[in-house]
């Protein structure tokens, strides 16, 4: 079962693939998911219905919706997690006591925090353009409104409020998609097994089991810097590297 609001092509390849591969699936929305599962007590047991392996991803949302449907579009999410929380079948994106993205944050100094990795560097949050703390020319700034990121030298027109960093140049991005255990790299013929595996170990101790990770690569150090991580990735996130995470998915949901 495999649940999404539309538009998702993500969702539309991975049902493809699936179903060119013999399986049977069952695609819903999130309201008519709601309308499909269901979930019984007896005593301490709980069961859920129907006993199938389940892939969810983010709900559609509409901010201008009014409360009503606020409501009821609360209420849909709620049951559907629920299900998939308490669901005796692999689920991929299973909701956890920390909720739909576990322990994911978007400051990525507590994503580093919370993976065990080293906060080498401060944030700076406001509602005005924050001054660098450090060479301007390696100041940037995330608008927190759509999370566009820019320059700290294209700041006259940016309005905030801002999360701001400090990011050396001189880098590369390198993206991996982690699935379970495995780990897949979007550049063709690249392969960097540390950073891989980096990518695996910083999910797992997010709670995350389906997520892009992007890291800056410095090619003159050798090193990589953790940048982001994305626990609802779109397929334009996994890009090339969809060849091997399609099978892995299905692979994980079939286990």
């Amino acid at each position: 079962m495999v649940i999404a609001d539309d538009p998702d092509l993500l969702v539309d390849r991975f049902v493809c693939y699936a179903e060119s591969n013999g399986c049977s699936v069952e695609r819903l929305s999130y309201a008519n998911a709601c309308r499909r599962l269901s979930i019984s007590r007896a005593g301490s047991s709980v069961r859920v219905e129907p006993v199938v392996p389940m892939l969810l991803r983010l709900p559609s949302s509409n901010p201008w919706a009014d409360d009503e449907s606020q409501f009821h579009r609360a209420e849909r999410c709620s049951l559907v997690w629920a299900a998939a929380a308490l669901s005796s079948s692999p689920a991929i994106n299973r909701p956890d006591a920390f909720g739909f993205s576990s322990q994911f944050a978007l400051s990525t100094a507590v994503v580093k925090s919370r993976a065990g990795l080293r906060v080498d560097a401060p944030e700076s949050y406001s509602s005005e353009v924050p001054e660098p703390l450090g060479p301007s020319s390696e100041w940037w700034l995330e608008r927190q409104e759509d999370r566009r990121t820019i320059a700290w030298s294209m700041r006259e027109d940016a309005a905030g409020p801002f999360r701001a960093a400090r990011v050396r140049p001189g880098f590369v991005l390198r993206t991996y998609t982690v699935v379970g255990d495995r780990s897949f790299v979007d550049i063709p013929g690249t392969s960097d097994v540390e950073i891989g595996q980096s990518s695996i170990e910083l999910c797992k101790g997010l709670g995350v089991a389906f997520a892009t990770v992007t890291w800056r690569w410095y090619a003159s150090e050798q090193t990589a810097e953790f940048a982001r991580l994305n626990p609802h990735p779109t397929i334009g996130d996994v890009g090339a590297a969809w060849a091997g995470v399609a099978p892995k998915l299905l692979s994980e949901l079939l286990q």
